[in-house]
């Protein structure tokens, strides 16, 4: 059983195609920093919507939360997959 971090990674997967993009562990890591740069950016925007108007803190939150879930979707599926 090879370990994680052994040869390149999947990245994208088609069925039509097949597997249209690999890569290393730095294009995880990466993916992963500038995910939750976003997270973090979307948290703050949401707080300032939220004193100028409830409802448009919530909807950024809830889109932040969505943005966030599918992200971890993404890398579990990732490293399921590898």
């Amino acid at each position: 059983m090879s370990g994680s971090g052994s040869g390149p990674f999947i990245l994208h997967f088609n069925d039509m195609v097949g597997i249209t993009s690999v890569g290393d562990l730095s294009v995880i890591i990466f993916m992963g920093v500038v995910g939750i740069v976003a997270t973090v950016m979307n948290f703050f925007i949401s707080l300032e919507f939220e004193e100028r108007d409830p409802f448009l803190g919530k909807v950024m939150a809830g889109a932040t939360l969505v943005f966030a879930v599918l992200l971890f979707i993404a890398f579990a599926s990732i490293l399921n997959v590898n």
